[in-house]
């Protein structure tokens, strides 16, 4: 019985390998119609390990190839320091690992292999910009980077990026300055013995045609740098970009220096009002004043804080203390003019007391000229003329003139026609016989006066009309002497007068209207 069951269990094996081998036969046509790329990638990594750095295959340095194009700089931004640009970045080394023009199976296989999957399945450099500050990696449509693999080995990974590097500005002479900017790439992790960056031979940086920087102009060229000989931390590699960015003064121009020099000379107008017009001149210099300072504080809240004093600041400076200059300016000649008008009276006092006394010596030529005019009327006979009373007046008064003067009118001290009109108070009788109102004679000069003195001794309404004659008459020289020095006054040159700072209208001389106020009284001011 054991051999029968060991029979049956050969029959069945048999069976199941007659049945089991046309499987795997027709299993093997489909291996044999893989496409010659699936089956290469298959082989080229099965064994590969992308956290291994190409080099280390063969102990040797692993060098990549860097150069990028630069299709545009964009936000220059002077208070931050930074500028963005958009830059198409390419690496390439060579990775012994994937070549396979040294297979006999895969020989005939000249494609490159490019996938979007390549990138998570091989080793990449660990590139990063030094002095970037936030990047990010182009997504629409798809990601925008490439990966590919020649049949030699050699590996190009590009990638479209925007980047926002920093840049050390120097602003001691902004706006007229030219800014020097660089991109700094480098390894993160590897030293420069493991991996070494460096540029390609041929036109590493390319920049696009057409190219426009608000507020500066376009590069003119670019300088691609190699710093491995001199490395910043001694270890890694690194490569630079320096580029030079100058900016454009027009808008500069247009929008600050001649707005300001517009504003300075518009606050300059206050020179021309006058200075009675205080609101209009405080006015015109606040609102200048405070236009310059509104646009140079825009300015600095542009600028970044720094420790020296840049051009634009030499520039503001420079408007605002013009107009301040301009304040200042009505300030001390509004202070001047205040000062003046309340100077100390000493100086007042003096010119008063240098004119009463020159009034003084015109009143005292009155008086004598009153009482020589007493003593001619009183020896003649009225055979005197007119001509020679006057003549002797003028003498009296001017005793260095020898005839009649220009100073007085010809009809100063000639007597007034009488007229039917109310006679002024300061009208001289002209006639000799002329009857008073009591119906007797008085005489022009007060020659023939009727003594009507009562027997008790008053004095009656006769002798008080002479007295009050007489006291007109001496008012009428005195005030005519003074009208003359008023004339004198006026027509003396004016380099005195400025220089005492003297105007005649301050020291008020005594005119008609004053006539009541005199009793009798030689009063001349």
């Amino acid at each position: 019985m054991l051999w029968q069951e060991g029979l049956v269990l050969l029959f069945l094996r048999i069976l199941h390998l007659l049945h089991v081998t046309p499987l795997v036969e027709s299993a093997e046509v489909p291996l044999k119609e893989i496409p010659l790329r699936e089956q290469l990638m298959e082989h080229l990594f099965k064994d590969y390990q992308n956290y291994e750095i190409p080099g280390a295959f063969n102990q040797t340095t692993t060098i990549v190839t860097v150069y990028m194009t630069i299709t545009e700089i964009t936000s220059v931004d002077v208070r931050m320091m930074d500028y963005t640009t958009y830059l198409l970045l390419r690496q390439e080394w060579q990775d012994p690992r994937l070549a396979w023009n040294n297979i006999p199976r895969f020989r005939n296989y000249t494609k490159n292999l490019v996938s979007p999957k390549l990138k998570e399945k091989l080793w990449l450099p660990d590139l990063f910009f030094r002095n970037g500050k936030e990047g990010r990696i182009h997504r629409m449509t798809l990601p925008n980077y490439l990966t590919r693999i020649s049949p030699d080995g050699n590996i190009l990974y590009s990638q479209k990026i925007t980047m926002r590097f920093s840049c050390q500005m120097d602003l001691k002479t902004f706006p007229m300055d030219a800014q020097t900017c660089h991109i700094n790439i480098g390894s993160y992790g590897y030293s420069l013995k493991e991996l070494r960056f460096v540029w390609r031979s041929i036109q590493p940086i390319e920049l696009s045609d057409g190219m426009q920087i608000a507020e500066f102009n376009s590069p003119e060229s670019v300088v691609a740098q190699d710093c491995n000989a001199f490395p910043t931390d001694g270890n890694s590699s690194c490569l630079k970009v320096t580029f030079v960015l100058s900016r454009q003064l027009g808008s500069w121009f247009s929008s600050v220096y001649i707005t300001n020099f517009l504003i300075v000379i518009a606050s300059w107008h206050s020179f021309w009002v006058d200075i009675e017009a205080q609101p209009a001149r405080v006015a015109l210099g606040l609102l200048t004043l405070l236009g310059m300072i509104t646009q140079a504080s825009g300015i600095s809240q542009n600028l970044p804080r720094v420790s020296y004093i840049k051009a634009i600041d030499v520039w503001n400076i420079a408007c605002i203390t013009f107009n301040v200059s301009v304040l200042i300016e009505f300030a001390v000649a509004s202070n001047m003019r205040s000062t003046r008008s309340r100077r100390p009276e000493r100086w007042r006092l003096n010119a008063r007391e240098a004119l009463r006394a020159e009034v003084d010596g015109w009143c005292i030529g009155c008086r004598k000229a009153f009482i020589q005019r007493q003593q001619f009327a009183g020896v003649s006979d009225g055979n005197v003329s007119s001509s020679d009373l006057e003549t002797a007046l003028i003498q009296a008064i001017y005793p260095d003139l020898g005839s009649r003067s220009n100073l007085f009118p010809n009809d100063v001290l000639k007597p007034k026609e009488h007229s039917s009109k109310k006679k002024s108070a300061f009208d001289i009788p002209d006639t000799k016989d002329e009857e008073t109102e009591d119906g007797q004679d008085e005489d022009v000069d007060g020659v023939k006066e009727v003594a009507t003195t009562s027997e008790d001794g008053e004095v009656t309404d006769s002798e008080k009309k002479k007295k009050k004659t007489r006291r007109r008459l001496l008012l009428s020289f005195c005030l005519t002497s003074i009208n003359q020095l008023e004339t004198l006054w006026r027509t003396n040159d004016t380099k005195s007068k400025r220089r005492l700072n003297l105007s005649f209208h301050d020291f008020p001389l005594p005119n008609v209207e004053d006539v009541d106020r005199f009793d009798g009284r030689v009063k001349c001011y």
